[in-house]
């Protein structure tokens, strides 16, 4: 539900402020560049007087100019899980729509990649327009030649590791392991909790980890900052109970003490 008035889109992204000779193609990048300044629910408002959603915005773009692969990426983006929108007498699901956007512009962006690599299981794969098959993984590995500082594709290409098994990841010339991913997501973004729960839970006993910071930290300390960054982190609470012995206690970042059975507690209330 739309909350407020249209917003009015400014003159260079409006495509009823074009000239009466432009191309679709024209007019098909300006809807596409109204639907990129939406925000979820908003309305559009153009010259003419018409209101558009976000989703209407991007249909009318494709629809102009159907080589626009932004377009199909940012359409998916749109729905919701399972949902599909029909145009050209297709249900488009989100997955077809992110191949569709890859094929188009196999090497412009990494979030189409990203995008289609999230919406698969670790270990599946998916065919591509040009009949190539690619795990989630080949996904991600692409998106990381595409931009290589996202910190959640490096996290996410760790979690990888997870489901086979895998010591080290070949990504350009480096071999990585799991907690290299890990490291280098936190050195990118030091607000990415679950990167710190996830390194923590490789480490030994009073194993250290250190930081691109610098800074070291134990698997306890990991835990107390992912708890730290979030605080519905239901692992975060879990793990740092398995270290504790009954009746022991940890302080957490904000001050307070939590016995094991309180942590487990909490983590098993947000675990649901």
């Amino acid at each position: 539900m739309a909350e407020g008035p249209p917003r009015e889109i400014p003159e260079d992204k409006d495509p009823t402020a074009l000239a009466a000779d432009a191309t679709d193609e024209e007019r098909g990048k300006r809807y596409y560049n109204a639907g990129c300044i939406m925000e979820n629910g908003e309305l559009a408002k153009l010259s003419d007087g018409s209101t558009w959603t976000e989703r209407a915005l991007y249909l009318k773009a494709v629809e102009l100019h159907p080589n626009l692969g932004h377009a199909y990426c940012n359409l998916a983006l749109t729905l919701a899980p399972g949902e599909t929108v029909n145009f050209n007498g297709t249900d488009w699901a989100e997955q077809v729509l992110y191949i569709r956007a890859i094929d188009l512009e196999p090497n412009s962006d990494a979030t189409q990649w990203q995008n289609l690599a999230m919406s698969i299981k670790d270990g599946d794969s998916i065919r591509l327009g040009d009949g190539s098959v690619w795990t989630n993984r080949m996904l991600l590995v692409r998106c990381l030649e595409l931009d290589p500082n996202e910190a959640s594709v490096h996290h996410a290409l760790a979690k990888t590791m997870q489901h086979d098994g895998a010591l080290t990841l070949k990504i350009g010339e480096q071999d990585l392991s799991e907690r290299h991913l890990y490291l280098r997501a936190i050195e990118l973004d030091p607000a990415l909790s679950q990167s710190y729960h996830n390194l923590g839970v490789l480490l030994e006993a009073e194993e250290k980890a250190i930081l691109a910071s610098g800074v070291e930290m134990t698997a306890r300390e990991l835990f107390v900052k992912s708890i730290e960054l979030d605080e519905e982190l239901a692992a975060g609470y879990l793990s740092l109970a398995d270290l504790l012995a009954p009746g022991e206690s940890a302080r957490l970042a904000d001050g307070t003490e939590k016995s094991k059975e309180e942590l487990t507690e909490i983590g098993e209330r947000l675990q649901g």
